[in-house]
């Protein structure tokens, strides 16, 4: 998924993930794209990883820069290792009934931050599509808020339990659950 519109840049998933007794590499090629569909036009704007701790028991902030000698660019990644948590994979869509900005945020119980999934202009009758993941307390609560024009269409799930789809205002989304590691989760 490229990024269309707006601000937010869309990290799907990283390219590739080394697990560590407590540690774990987080591997990133990230590409600028260039109008056209030809993909030999494209960038590469950073290269590189960084090491994350994954043993972690308590709920903290992080922030992990990665330098490109090349062409100097930065990657700043801030984040927040949150212990006793899922996985919640938004799948939302959105009619956008004329020309406007959109803004599509998620909320977590317990955390003031909100992640943004989107937030540009749009033209009048595209569908808007968003796939994010976040991270979810268990049996907290994730509320997704849809802003249209300064109208807010919100709904809220149940971390692990509210799994249906559902329609709230121009938006129609499911939130997929996942537990990264069982094992550990369940002792």
């Amino acid at each position: 998924m490229a990024p269309r519109h707006g601000s937010s840049l869309p990290l799907i998933s990283p390219c590739r993930g080394i697990y560590a007794l407590t540690r774990a590499l987080l591997d990133v090629d990230l590409w600028m794209k260039h109008d056209g569909d030809d993909d030999s036009a494209d960038e590469k704007f950073v290269a590189g990883y960084f090491e994350l701790m994954v043993d972690c028991k308590y709920d903290m902030r992080f922030r992990q820069r990665l330098h490109d000698g090349i062409h100097s660019h930065v990657l700043d990644v801030d984040g927040r290792y949150i212990g006793w948590s899922i996985a919640a994979t938004v799948i939302a869509s959105a009619d956008v009934p004329y020309p406007c900005h959109v803004t599509f945020t998620a909320y977590t119980s317990g955390f003031d931050d909100e992640a943004t999934i989107f937030d540009g202009p749009c033209r009048e009758g595209e569908m808007v599509e968003f796939r994010h993941v976040v991270a979810v307390k268990v049996l907290w609560m994730l509320e997704l808020c849809f802003k249209l024009d300064g109208m807010c269409y919100s709904h809220s799930f149940k971390a692990g339990v509210d799994s249906k789809p559902v329609k709230f205002g121009p938006v129609k989304a499911l939130v997929v659950w996942s537990i990264m590691n069982r094992d550990r989760f369940w002792r």
